[in-house]
């Protein structure tokens, strides 16, 4: 059903093009033809989806729209000058719909060069409408089209869509996207902070990205209370207690009413107090001779955190009474500064409360005063153990992406391909070594290409992702036991297998190694060698096994550990000799290129162009005519993009002469 009208006939959707034909030559070019037009519209676009492919009916339904989609444009423009906004949004609608209708796509006459334009409008249309999936849609279409004037607008309201249909997780990927483009843009910021806020203390990771972010907005509202007090909480959080201090005080300054701040300060400068006592001791401890100038900072740095803890605490409790959380904070800080009559009247209280009085200052310890209710809870975590984490600089972990031109209308054809089975692992979260920007959304998309374009059953499709050295032995052991008892049972069984993540060169021998996530490729037995997969893979008995890798092969830097961040590395050279039986590899790059990231597309640049192909030819596409798009297409987009050579292969296995070429995946 579009635009309120349910599909009849191609008899209701030619009358009704007639009556606005009628219409229009007869003059009457203002709002009952535009009226008719958009019923017109609406039979031709439920009579395209509900009829057979190719049919007489799919045909001239077809070619309806095809006549009419001027109008549309000029419907979309007439009621925009009249500041109708809601109907100038509908007609909008009903020109992207058409433009992105799988029996449309590629149809360059439609596409004219203020799509952009109506993509957005018709985003706005269904957001105030609240169909918030339609709106995703829409804004996608906006987002990769060439207009820039709603470009920051858009990622922010994808965002809300996304928050509107309860998926925030991914709300909150698409506005990390978004801020690496407008990094300014304080919508977003407010957005992303808020969405991290929730989670806060829960990860360290997110922790410091969410002080990054709120650093960054600080800058145009240095004053605002809500960032400070989360700047002031993951100061507190990471142990960077002086830095709290400060956010804290200027909070007090702007609201000295609240007393919470006033909470927060005190606990920070006890806490700050702490950290330098165990220095203290530390320095105290060593052998030979001892930096007096040190000491002396020191103490004198804790006295005087002390000293305004204590001030903070019984001010706080003079308004509230009477508390045994900060009796023990008041306690020891006046044993630190020697004011015994002080310590021995709040001593005096804790007994009284039924607690253990303190005798010196000996066993003070780092202090999380939302959980310490009293002195049995009152230590809870060494300074020693603690591990600060600086929330600046940060590298944010690559967002999940935005969804691309060939993420959505993917061509959907009959579960037919009951014989071919894929395995597709995706290694993008690595526990030591830099993520892989776009590898899940790589494996995840491939998937549905799989199942909807090449006609695979969801069946037959294993997909593993951010898998162990065990997991990927594991992965291909099945596709292996797969095949095996598919060939017992049918003349006919192909394989396909996809990986996209990171590789590694054994420096001695020079082979290529896939590397697991909980590996670092410092140890090669627990990595898989190529030579191995193509082996195992050879064996498999299949009619033919394709094979697909976008994978980074680095040289990584051993010292820190890190690998390459934005490009996926030192790509695989195949060696032919080593692909036996009926195998043909597709791999991204070759020799010592670098199989590049294509980030405005979410995905790698070898699979990006895997999937356009598959997406204009739907999955009718031999091998060899694979093969050529993706390279011609790689070659050209990397040296225009990043001035860099890239060109995928594609190499058979010796089971094959050259009548692999006329292969297909369908």
């Amino acid at each position: 059903m579009v635009g309120g009208v349910c599909a009849q006939s191609i008899e209701d959707a030619r009358a009704q093009y007639n009556e606005f034909v009628n219409l229009w030559s007869s003059g009457e070019q203002g709002v009952n033809a535009y009226n008719v037009l958009y019923q017109c519209h609406g039979e031709c676009y439920a009579l395209l989806d509900a009829s057979s492919k190719g049919s007489d009916e799919w045909v001239e339904s077809k070619n309806l729209l095809v006549k009419i989609m001027p109008f549309v444009r000029n419907a979309v423009y007439f009621y925009f000058e009249r500041n109708n906004k809601q109907r100038a949004c509908e007609f909008s609608a009903a020109y992207i719909d058409v433009i992105i209708h799988e029996s449309l796509r590629g149809d360059e006459s439609l596409l004219q060069e203020d799509y952009g334009k109506f993509s957005w409008l018709a985003a706005m249309g269904a957001c105030n409408s609240k169909d918030f999936a339609k709106a995703i849609e829409y804004l996608s279409v906006y987002i990769n089209s060439d207009d820039i004037e709603n470009k920051a607008k858009a990622y922010y309201y994808m965002a809300m869509c996304y928050d509107n249909i309860d998926d925030s997780q991914y709300a909150r990927h698409v506005l990390e996207q978004g801020l690496t483009l407008f990094p300014d843009d304080m919508q977003m910021l407010t957005r992303i902070i808020n969405i991290l806020e929730k989670t806060i203390g829960k990860s360290e990771e997110d922790d410091a990205l969410l002080q990054r972010y709120v650093a960054k907005a600080l800058q145009f509202r240095p004053n605002d209370e809500n960032l400070l007090s989360v700047q002031g909480q993951l100061y507190e959080l990471a142990g960077m207690y002086e830095q709290s201090i400060g956010v804290y005080a200027r909070l007090k300054e702007i609201k000295p009413q609240i007393p919470e701040f006033s909470r927060h300060l005190a606990e920070n400068n006890y806490n700050a107090a702490v950290v330098c006592v165990h220095k203290l001791q530390e320095l105290q401890s060593l052998d030979g001779r001892k930096d007096k100038k040190e000491i002396k900072r020191l103490n004198e740095l804790a006295g005087s955190y002390f000293a305004e803890a204590a001030g903070l605490f019984n001010q706080l409790m003079l308004k509230d009474g009477w508390n045994i959380k900060y009796a023990y904070p008041i306690a020891y800080a006046y044993s630190y500064l020697g004011d015994d009559d002080n310590l021995a009247r709040v001593n005096g209280r804790i007994k009284e409360s039924g607690y253990k009085a303190i005798v010196d200052h000996g066993g003070m310890e780092i202090v999380d005063f939302d959980k310490s209710v009293a002195r049995a809870k009152f230590v809870h975590k060494p300074v020693h153990e603690k591990k600060p984490v600086k929330p600046q600089p940060v590298i944010a972990q690559a967002p999940k992406p935005v969804m691309s031109d060939v993420d959505i209308d993917i061509p959907v054809n009959d579960p037919t391909n009951v014989n071919t089975f894929v395995t597709i692992i995706a290694n993008e979260k690595y526990n030591e070594v830099a993520h892989v920007p776009n590898a899940e959304n790589d494996g995840r998309i491939f998937a549905e290409y799989c199942n909807k374009v090449l006609g695979i059953p969801r069946s037959n499709i294993s997909t593993h992702f951010n898998v162990t050295y065990g997991q990927m032995l594991d992965a291909i052991e099945d596709i292996k036991e797969v095949a095996r008892i598919v060939r017992e049972n049918s003349d006919s069984c192909n394989v396909i297998v996809y990986y996209a993540g990171h590789g590694v060169p054994d420096e001695e021998t020079k082979d290529a190694y896939i590397l697991p996530v909980d590996a670092t490729g410092k140890q090669m037995r627990v990595c898989y060698p190529l030579s191995e997969l193509y082996r195992e893979l050879g064996s498999v008995g299949a009619d033919c096994t394709t094979v697909f890798l976008d994978a980074c092969f680095s040289g990584a830097t051993r010292k820190d550990r890190e690998m390459l961040i934005s490009a996926r590395s030192i790509a695989i050279d195949v060696d032919e000799s080593e692909v036996n039986g009926k195998l043909v590899i597709f791999s991204a790059a070759t020799g010592d290129q670098t199989a590049l990231s294509y980030d405005e597309k979410s995905h790698g640049m070898f699979t990006y162009y895997l999937l356009k192909k598959l997406k204009e030819s739907n999955g009718d596409v031999t091998l060899a005519e694979l093969g050529k798009y993706i390279t011609d297409n790689v070659e050209l987009q990397a040296r225009l993009k990043n001035h860099k050579k890239q060109t995928p292969t594609v190499v058979p296995g010796t089971g094959f002469s050259d009548d692999w070429q006329m292969l297909r995946l369908r």
